[in-house]
């Protein structure tokens, strides 16, 4: 057993000599840009949802996600996809 292998055996047995970097440089980063791209999606967001406050679906979630109406699912959609990058940003 040679390189990582050796090492990760060693590692287990002396957990405290496990060692990692955190990439703390890269991980800031990466949140900046999450949080530019959640503060782009809320603002695309605020914009159809004011275009959509007159519709049945301003007041019925259900209405929302079930609707034929174009408006209603661009709204349902962007709200799925602000949802999946809020979770990746809260991780």
């Amino acid at each position: 057993m040679e390189g990582y292998h050796k090492v990760a055996a060693y590692m287990s047995v002396h957990g405290q000599l496990a060692i990692f970097r955190r990439f703390s440089r890269l991980n800031l980063l990466d949140l900046l840009y999450l949080q530019a791209e959640i503060t782009r999606l809320e603002q695309r967001l605020i914009d159809v949802a004011e275009e959509n406050k007159n519709a049945d679906s301003a007041k019925d979630w259900y209405e929302l996600c079930h609707s034929g109406q174009t408006q209603d699912q661009r709204q349902y959609l962007l709200t799925v996809e602000v949802r999946e990058h809020l979770d990746n940003y809260s991780e």
